[in-house]
């Protein structure tokens, strides 16, 4: 694991100076993504930076694309398509942990948990992505009730196999350094992303905090909605569309690492 601490530096400025200049981060999102992408290369090295950047650079991708298809269910989300601060780390700060692990206390977990956390980031992207362009409505993963297209913890076949996807690249992405594990990553990428896309959909569906307008009776995830707030109707406050993500990146890592740890 080789590190490079000013090129990281470099790397990290240019990837977040470019982010925001594509409408791809809020200002903190920048600054985040600088942080952990100089964490990641400058402290741990290729390994560790190219999953990362294999996920944000097609998961913002996907984001962008169709996106005047999809922008009727952009009232029903939290967040938009521009991350910010907290959308960062809810998505990338389980895998920057594991650098920091890895070189206070190696272990042959570590790097299949950081794939997997990694993998069920970009599996949670691509599968809410591409499940909004299915054309047959989702089921609520809790009770197999068809819902709405955006509907917290809604699956879909399309989605399924976008999330599928999603995990594989982030797998591929780790090839090189294949050696680093007893086997493919792309196996510890497949289990620990859709374990993590299953415990989002499962968390979103149960725990998520669901709001209904008071002015359009829409149901979003939003506190405020028609420029009014809008009334809780299910979950918890605290439980937010970040709080699922993290939840999501948390168990991929817990899966791959046990995959590691067993294989």
């Amino acid at each position: 694991m080789q590190a490079h601490p000013i090129q990281g530096l470099v790397f990290a400025l240019c990837i977040a100076a470019a982010s925001r200049g594509f409408g791809l981060l809020t200002w903190s999102g920048a600054v985040a993504q600088f942080v952990l992408g100089w964490v990641l290369l400058g402290s741990g090295g290729w390994m560790w930076t190219l999953p990362m950047v294999t996920f944000f650079l097609t998961s913002s991708a996907l984001s962008h694309l169709y996106s005047s298809r999809k922008s009727a269910f952009e009232s029903m989300f939290e967040k938009s398509s521009e991350r910010d601060a907290m959308q960062v780390l809810a998505n990338g700060g389980v895998g920057g942990a594991m650098v920091l692990l890895a070189i206070s206390a190696p272990a042959q977990f570590v790097y299949p948990a950081f794939v997997g956390a990694v993998a069920a980031a970009n599996a949670d992207t691509w599968g809410t992505e591409l499940g909004l362009l299915s054309s047959r409505p989702p089921r609520l993963v809790t009770t197999l009730k068809q819902v709405s297209h955006g509907t917290s913890g809604a699956v879909s076949v399309v989605g399924l196999f976008g999330a599928a996807v999603g995990s594989a690249i982030v797998g591929c992405s780790a090839i090189p350094w294949s050696s680093v594990v007893s086997r493919n990553p792309i196996i510890y990428a497949l289990l620990g992303g859709m374990s993590g896309m299953a415990v989002d959909s499962l968390v979103g569906a149960s725990l998520q905090a669901r709001y209904r307008c008071a002015v359009c009776a829409s149901l979003t995830e939003k506190r405020e909605h028609c420029e009014k707030p809008a009334l809780l109707e299910g979950g918890y406050g605290w439980m937010t569309n970040d709080s699922v993500n993290l939840s999501c990146t948390i168990a991929g890592a817990a899966v791959g690492g046990v995959s590691g740890f067993l294989c």
